[in-house]
């Protein structure tokens, strides 16, 4: 009989991880469960009335999800109508356009179905602070059909990656706020991964240029 090894890493457990009132009232949005759990590849299940998330995943996935949970305290929440006939073309094909958009800005829309007569609908941004501008300025530009996304990469030298976040993540985040493009900075390699439109990408990248070429004493 042949005996198959089976790694501890791959085994599916079951863990239930506490959450605060913070906590709670993001994770009632659906959406954001999704999320979670497309992301970390976790099974995901919010117990109201325990105040706890229920997670079914393997031991190396729990981390993850655990950051994840960790980083809703600093998120905020955001309300911007939307014209009934225009959510079609912010959800996208299967939920192309929302994706894109959520990818694009760092943040997580949910998105209800039209009620009735009604000619709003309520969409909700859920995300960190400094990106809640990005997010609203992208939907805008969807229902106005002005959004278009591309990605740009720019090559610093390491050592230059702590002037461009800044103390506590100030210098980048005001890059954000002035360029609205979404900056994912890798502090081993140097790589300051910068999206948005057109217009976004350039002035981002004018701001990074800026700082890493701004002359410092030896």
């Amino acid at each position: 009989w042949g005996v198959s090894q089976v790694s501890l890493e791959d085994i599916e457990l079951c863990h239930s991880i506490p959450v605060d009132e913070q906590q709670m009232k993001l994770l009632k949005y659906r959406c954001l469960v999704d999320h979670v759990a497309q992301e970390t590849g976790a099974t995901m299940k919010f117990n109201k009335q325990q105040k706890v998330v229920e997670v079914a995943c393997s031991k190396d996935r729990l981390a993850p999800v655990t950051e994840f949970l960790d980083s809703l305290t600093t998120y905020q929440m955001e309300q911007v109508p939307v014209p009934s006939d225009k959510v079609g073309k912010l959800v996208g094909t299967q939920g192309s356009t929302k994706r894109a958009v959520e990818q694009q800005t760092g943040t997580v829309l949910d998105i209800p179905a039209r009620k009735g007569q009604q000619e709003h609908v309520t969409v909700t941004i859920l995300g960190p602070e400094e990106f809640m501008k990005v997010a609203a300025t992208a939907i805008a530009n969807v229902i106005e059909g002005k959004w278009s996304q591309r990605t740009h990469v720019v090559k610093v030298e390491p050592g230059q990656v702590p002037f461009i976040l800044g103390k506590g993540g100030v210098t980048i985040k005001d890059i954000v706020a002035q360029s609205g493009a979404k900056l994912e900075v890798s502090k081993g390699k140097g790589n300051v991964k910068i999206t948005g439109n057109e217009e976004q990408v350039t002035k981002a990248e004018e701001m990074v240029q800026a700082i890493v070429t701004r002359p410092r004493p030896p």
